[in-house]
């Protein structure tokens, strides 16, 4: 009987040491966290390169209109004119008629 209770009392103070240095909360609770900051800084790279592009075409457009007098047409034209090499890629708006440029 002695022997019985001192495997009890070792046994609970084996389990309480256990609880007591195990990791709390979900384990991947970590990966997830990262994983969210990850998107959330893949997020914000991607609407500054947005707001990038649309300074470049906002630049682009302004020196148009200072070379030809009036806005383009469309953006696909200041690519067509040499003002840009390349259109950037995105869904951009244009207004031809105050040269505004945005994203959607």
């Amino acid at each position: 009987m002695k022997n019985l209770i001192i495997i009890l009392i070792i046994v609970v103070a084996g389990w309480f040491i256990i609880k007591q240095i195990a990791p709390k909360g979900k384990p991947d609770d970590a990966i997830t966290k990262y994983g969210n900051t990850l998107k959330n800084d893949e997020d914000k790279a991607k609407a500054a390169a947005a707001t990038a592009d649309v300074a470049i075409l906002q630049g682009a457009v302004t020196s148009y209109r200072a070379s030809n007098g009036k806005f383009p047409d469309t953006l696909q034209e200041l690519v067509d004119k040499g003002f840009l090499s390349h259109m950037p890629s995105g869904d951009f708006t244009y207004d031809a008629g105050t040269g505004a440029v945005g994203t959607n």
